[in-house]
């Protein structure tokens, strides 16, 4: 099967010089007059035609582009001078137009159905915003939204790649594959509920199959009527695996109108057939002001419900399980005592733990409790060796509890490192 990169964003266009074309449909190689210094891999590439047409670029190098006919031209890029300003632009401006795409496929971008699998690249030009976004198609391959290395956040909010909320709608973004079971993963953005009172960050519905949520930040949203920042809904038989995400002030101030509780990371609506982990992800501050409750993690006492490393502190109750009898719980962290486990932690505040709630920063400071109190679980789930700031900590001696680990390497004066990390 084939992977599709196509970005999404809003940068400017670049204009650029075309030197040669060569190629038959649907490839073409353009050899620009210089290399470009703002274009990726999955932008767009229009020709000097009137009217221009666009080409999806698949490879660059230097000033050579390897492009496709991805809109149904039929022919070469034109070179004709005199007409249109050639330029390379983001495939898409909204998350809704990729997947909108990804339902009505226009032209060739996905020639083979089923057997392309479209990657959808969020590009860090600023705030993408818009919400009730609806991922879903029965007429492509494994489908995944993220965002690439160089544009990702640094588990911190408005540092990457975002989605911020335009409404109080229902949800940011939802995956709903219809049991069609291609949503694969979405993974590396921000999800910025902007106080606009959204319900859910992210939810996934109707997916038969496990989504990978991994290294995903969902703040600021959940007062509507209740929600979750990261969770599963709607009927029974959603499945849920998140690994190191950040969740945090997910709040219903609205009194006695909510009708359901909040939650920071939740799989309520997985039953006993549907898998639900959590793993090494990190919650703080999810509450409900009415007649429910925040959790900072809610899962149902199954087998099939896996949840270790995690940390959740000042949530109305830090676990909606404090002691069962069928689920995997443990090495986790709580404020309160509803956490359980041999290995897990109780007690810890939030002062204590993470380097600031005040502008929001949810790495671990120095000294925390959550220091070396984990344990390592190899590279199962996928990902979880690289944490919130993408470092490789597969090399670790120790895992630290929650989405950062706070090891590493010093250099030079340690004094600066010790400094930094707030220990003098």
């Amino acid at each position: 099967m084939a992977e599709v990169i196509t970005t999404i964003g809003t940068r400017s266009p670049e204009d650029v010089t075309i030197d040669s074309v060569s190629g038959s449909d649907p490839e073409y190689t353009v050899v620009l007059t210089g290399a470009t210094s703002e274009t990726n891999v999955g932008d767009s590439f229009w020709d000097t035609g009137n009217p221009q047409r666009s080409y999806l670029i698949t490879a660059i190098v230097g000033a050579t582009l390897t492009v496709v006919d991805s809109t149904g031209v039929g022919s070469a890029p034109d070179d004709t001078t005199g007409y249109a300003q050639a330029q390379t632009k983001r495939y898409y401006s909204t998350v809704s137009g990729w997947d909108g795409g990804l339902i009505v496929v226009v032209g060739e971008l996905y020639p083979n159905g089923t057997d392309d699998n479209p990657t959808g690249h969020l590009m860090d030009d600023g705030a993408i915003v818009e919400d009730l976004i609806t991922v879903r198609s029965d007429v492509v391959g494994d489908i995944t939204l993220t965002s690439p290395v160089d544009h990702r956040h640094e588990g911190a909010p408005q540092t990457g790649a975002r989605i911020e909320a335009d409404s109080d709608d229902l949800f940011i973004v939802e995956v709903n594959s219809d049991w069609h079971n291609n949503i694969k993963e979405v993974s590396w953005i921000e999800l910025d509920g902007s106080a606009q009172s959204v319900n859910w960050g992210i939810r996934q519905k109707r997916n038969a199959h496990t989504s990978e949520f991994h290294h995903l930040l969902a703040y600021d949203g959940g007062d509507r009527w209740g929600g979750s920042a990261i969770s599963t809904e709607g009927a029974t038989g959603q499945r849920l695996r998140a690994t190191r995400c950040m969740a945090w002030n997910w709040v219903y101030t609205g009194g006695g109108g909510g009708t359901r509780d909040n939650g920071g990371i939740s799989s309520y609506s997985s039953n006993s057939g549907s898998l639900g982990e959590i793993h090494n992800c990190t919650v703080w501050k999810v509450e409900h002001g009415g007649t429910k409750v925040g959790y900072g993690i809610y899962t149902l006492d199954h087998a099939n419900k896996i949840v270790k490393q995690n940390i959740c502190i000042d949530c109305d109750y830090d676990f909606y399980l404090d002691a069962p009898g069928s689920a995997d719980y443990d090495y986790n962290c709580s404020l309160d005592d509803t956490t359980s486990g041999d290995n897990s932690l109780e007690g810890e505040t939030a002062a204590d733990t993470f380097l600031g709630v005040g502008p929001v920063d949810l790495h671990l400071k120095a000294g925390s409790a959550c220091i070396g109190a984990g344990y390592d679980p190899g590279t199962t789930p996928d990902d979880v060796e690289f944490d919130i700031d993408n470092d490789d900590v597969s090399g670790d001696s120790s895992w630290d509890i929650g989405a950062d680990q706070s090891s590493v390497v010093v250099t030079g004066n340690p004094w600066n490192y010790y400094a930094q990390q707030g220990g003098i």
